[in-house]
């Protein structure tokens, strides 16, 4: 009785691993198959990146040497000449041409800043390309051990010829040796 006990757990565990590895299989090959793509695709992806986050970086260094030095660059310059100019500064209004500095110099300040967070953001997807590319490839290696445990699973109930669900394969009631008398139209009579 012991044994029948311990053969009927074993196919009951049997049962349930087959069945999880079936439903793990059908979760992770989309995901795998979503997190994986062609490595010159990558290669570019990365060093367009890479590019893009030196770039970033030099023009917000650019940008805060601009801030202090914009009054010597000639656009600028033209507005520091009427600023000191005690003509010009008095016909266009001292309040106004405070303002006008004002917001040109802010303007460059925030575009500064946003330069600098577009080179942060090209870094941090740099960073989570190449988690996802690692995750990707863990992703095949689980799916194909469990594929290997899936035929595993499969030769062990050919070789039983018992479907592990409790369905024989060939049940008793059809006829093995029957089946030449079935007539087939594409050999002849």
């Amino acid at each position: 009785m012991g044994i029948n006990a311990l053969n009927e757990d074993l196919l009951e565990e049997f049962r349930e691993e087959r069945k999880m590895i079936r439903e793990q299989v059908d979760l992770l090959v989309p995901l795998g198959t979503s997190l994986r793509k062609p490595a010159a695709q990558r290669l570019i992806n990365n060093t367009l990146l890479i590019l893009l986050e030196i770039l970033c970086f030099l023009l917000f260094f650019g940008g805060i040497a601009l801030i202090f030095k914009m009054h010597e660059y000639y656009p600028f310059k033209i507005i520091a000449d009427i600023y000191y100019n005690p003509d010009l500064k008095n016909k266009l209004g001292e309040n106004q041409l405070d303002f006008l500095i004002v917001a040109i110099y802010a303007i460059t300040g925030i575009a500064t800043l946003f330069i600098l967070i577009i080179g942060i953001m090209a870094e941090r997807i740099r960073r989570k390309n190449v988690i996802l590319h690692q995750a990707g490839k863990s992703l095949k290696t689980i799916v194909g051990q469990h594929l290997l445990r899936k035929a595993a699973i499969e030769i062990i109930e050919q070789r039983h010829w018992v479907d592990i669900s409790g369905i024989e394969l060939n049940p008793e009631n059809i006829d093995p040796n029957g089946v030449n008398d079935v007539r087939n139209p594409g050999y002849g009579d």
